[in-house]
């Protein structure tokens, strides 16, 4: 498998955790999951055209991107007492996505 399809399968299942994650955990107010699930990804889903057509600077910014995801994982992982599957899941993805984004960006020629 390559890096830039690792780390398209990183950002997928990331996306689609944080999706699941929201419609599995119960919301303190009445928000509909879905949009809550979709503004949890949203920062993700507009790296989308970066992932399409891929450069250097847009991998960077994805991999600095994924720094407030792993801040997310870590303090949900530091605060929780129940479900610890889903923060973790989520750790092990952004640092997939992190790892890759930014070997992929490696690999790319400079301009």
């Amino acid at each position: 498998m390559s890096t830039r399809s690792t780390l398209l399968t990183g950002w997928s299942a990331l996306i689609l955790l944080l999706m699941v994650w929201h419609q599995a955990e119960p919301s303190p107010a009445p928000v509909n999951p879905w949009l809550l699930g979709l503004f949890s990804s949203l920062p993700l889903l507009l790296c989308a055209p970066v992932l399409a057509r891929p450069t250097r600077n847009g991998l960077v910014i994805l991999a600095l991107l994924c720094l407030l995801y792993f801040a997310h994982a870590v303090s949900t992982l530091w605060g929780l007492n129940g479900a610890v599957w889903w923060p973790a899941s989520e750790l092990v993805l952004v640092l997939l996505v992190f790892c890759s984004a930014l070997l992929c960006a490696r690999q790319m020629p400079s301009t």
